[in-house]
């Protein structure tokens, strides 16, 4: 799906990389919406769906790192 802005320059693979984890982001924030709908408002699931993703990236960023120093 996103071969095509891969291939090209620098600049469109990362406008590619940050609307692919947007997407994630806004999908993790409705379904943590569905789970806390009445409880947590829109700005804490918002905030959480953001850290949760952050760490992702993060660990993956030290996993391909470790990985590749081996």
């Amino acid at each position: 799906m996103l071969r095509c802005y891969a291939a090209g320059p620098a600049a469109a693979y990362w406008t590619a990389f940050a609307l692919a984890e947007a997407l994630v982001c806004a999908v993790e924030a409705v379904l943590l919406g569905l789970l806390l709908r009445p409880r947590v408002p829109l700005a804490l699931r918002a905030a959480a769906s953001l850290t949760a993703n952050a760490a992702s990236l993060l660990a993956g960023l030290v996993l391909g790192a470790v990985a590749s120093a081996r």
